[in-house]
């Protein structure tokens, strides 16, 4: 089984890690079948402010059955999170693992590196009201 992990930075304001974890449960969705077989679990978590932090993030769909997870960074630019903390809390992770090799974990590019998120800025340009402030 597949799993994906969401991963964003956390906030203070309750209301916006409520949304990173709605925007986990669509993802959900567009992966259940039909006869509601689940092939793909989707987790959201945190790189701080917030809980749950990223390593309990992976345990979750690591105790969900999940061998092959996709970690999907929730970030618009490659700052230091992206480039440095990030990567680095995986491989301490994927260090204090006794897997056999049974489990990987592949991070996907950070969501503002995808040229398809220009496509959607566009599309929100032209859907906008064009009323001055």
């Amino acid at each position: 089984m597949r799993g994906v992990l969401l991963i964003a930075h956390g906030s203070r304001r309750e209301s916006a890690n409520r949304e990173v974890h709605a925007l986990a449960d669509k993802l959900q969705q567009k992966f259940e079948g039909p006869d509601n077989t689940v092939r793909t679990v989707v987790s959201s978590c945190f790189l701080e402010l917030a809980e749950p932090c990223i390593p309990s993030g992976l345990s979750f769909l690591i105790g969900a059955g999940a061998k092959h997870i996709q970690v999907l960074p929730y970030f618009l630019t490659q700052g230091r999170h992206v480039a440095e903390d990030i990567p680095t809390i995986l491989n301490n992770y994927i260090d204090q693992q006794d897997n056999n090799g049974d489990i990987t974990i592949e991070a996907l590019p950070y969501l503002g590196a995808d040229n398809r998120l220009l496509e959607s800025m566009l599309g929100l340009l032209d859907s906008a009201d064009t009323s001055p402030l």
